[in-house]
């Protein structure tokens, strides 16, 4: 088995894990942090599927393709992790505008950034590298790092 097959089996096992959880807890989405954990389980799925797509795209805009749209679930776990928690130390009605527009605020940006990267590039740049000497798991999301 090679090494991506290997991280791909890693990555759709720990989707469906996240899946399961999140089906098994949506009806239960009432309940204190039942929402943002079930949603949180779904981004994280999300995370995992496209870095298992992500390993066996063949060219670099494919793999900045799908990291763009991978970077809704990056961005939206860490948020909803903490929505969860805050409503299960039962603290929902505390939480004003202003604390709700800061969690989210660099997530956000994080993901304008993600996809609008073609206008400033910072996230991912143009590989210089021709197919036959990139790694088949190497990647363009280093930043401004080449192969």
């Amino acid at each position: 088995m090679s090494l991506a097959m290997a991280f791909t089996f890693v990555y759709l096992l720990a989707a469906a894990i996240c899946l399961v959880a999140a089906a098994t807890i949506w009806p239960r989405r009432r309940s204190p942090g039942g929402l943002p954990l079930a949603l949180m389980l779904a981004a994280g799925a999300l995370w995992a599927i496209c870095d298992a797509i992500e390993l066996h795209l063949p060219t670099s805009e494919g793999k900045r393709f799908i990291s763009q749209i991978q970077y809704i679930g990056v961005i939206a776990t860490a948020p909803l992790f903490f929505h969860a928690a805050w409503e299960l130390a039962g603290r929902r009605a505390q939480l004003s505008i202003a604390a709700l527009a800061a969690v989210w605020a660099i997530p956000i940006l994080a993901l304008l950034a993600a996809w609008t990267n073609p206008l400033h590039r910072w996230l991912w740049v143009e590989s210089a590298c021709p197919p036959a000497s990139c790694p088949s798991r190497s990647t363009s999301t280093g930043g401004r790092s080449g192969c």
